[in-house]
């Protein structure tokens, strides 16, 4: 499975969410905000490790992330939608 597609998917998310709460982030000093962003990423990055590891196991979840996110590395880039789109 393309893990690094996977990735690439959770940080275009994160950074979606991240613009939209820009205003509420906007009341933390830039150093704090900075910290929260990066925070924000490396949960986003466990969440998928963590996924990813359990796909380890079970391989109907293994299928399905094949199905989405492709085999191997060659990934074809997709236009993508977030459900709070």
């Amino acid at each position: 499975m393309n893990t690094q597609a996977f990735h690439r998917h959770a940080e275009i998310v994160v950074d979606h969410e991240l613009r939209r709460a820009r205003g509420r982030l906007a009341m933390l000093s830039h150093d704090r905000r900075g910290e929260v962003e990066q925070l924000a990423l490396r949960v986003a990055t466990e969440l998928v490790d963590g996924v990813l590891d359990q796909a380890r196991r079970e391989p109907i979840l293994e299928q399905a992330l094949r199905s989405i996110y492709g085999p191997g590395m060659s990934w074809e880039q997709r236009a993508l939608q977030c459900v709070s789109d």
